[in-house]
């Protein structure tokens, strides 16, 4: 988690070289981890494996990570961050910024300076991302109510 919030505060800067090299420290860190320490336990039958609580797919730990993240950013850095994000994580944080921040940029707002679009450009492919969060979230609950009612 620190490589990554380490690797998002590179963003804030345009260091993308940091960003690239916490990055991917991150991303291996979580595939040791996954394969030395994610097992299932007999003890918890039905609950999943120890550890559950990380998520098995590193594109979701680090795009829940990067969401939490800017967040909790001002305005400027957010944009900063965002700005130099690929893809795959601006969409995690998308929706977040537009929540926090396009009624404060709507046109009406800022007169001829840029609005919302123009700080956070949509990422393409936000509809699919939308459902398959969607999904993942349901089957996230489905999985915590299946483990409560089997103990």
């Amino acid at each position: 988690m620190g490589s990554l919030q380490g690797s998002y505060q590179a963003l804030i800067y345009g260091d993308t070289d940091l960003f690239r090299g916490q990055f991917d420290f991150a991303r291996k860190a979580h595939a040791f981890f996954m394969d030395n320490q994610y097992r299932e336990v007999i003890a918890s039958e039905g609950s999943g494996a120890r550890m559950e609580w990380m998520d098995r797919d590193f594109q979701f730990v680090a795009g829940g990570v990067f969401a939490g993240t800017i967040d909790n950013l001002a305005f400027d850095e957010a944009s900063l961050a965002y700005s130099y994000a690929p893809e795959s994580l601006q969409r995690f944080a998308y929706d977040i910024l537009a929540e926090r921040f396009s009624d404060a940029l709507s046109a009406d707002n800022v007169g001829e300076g840029e609005t919302f679009a123009d700080q956070f450009p949509e990422p393409e492919g936000m509809a699919a991302f939308r459902v398959r969060l969607a999904e993942k979230e349901r089957q996230r609950r489905a999985s915590d109510v299946d483990s409560i009612n089997q103990k």
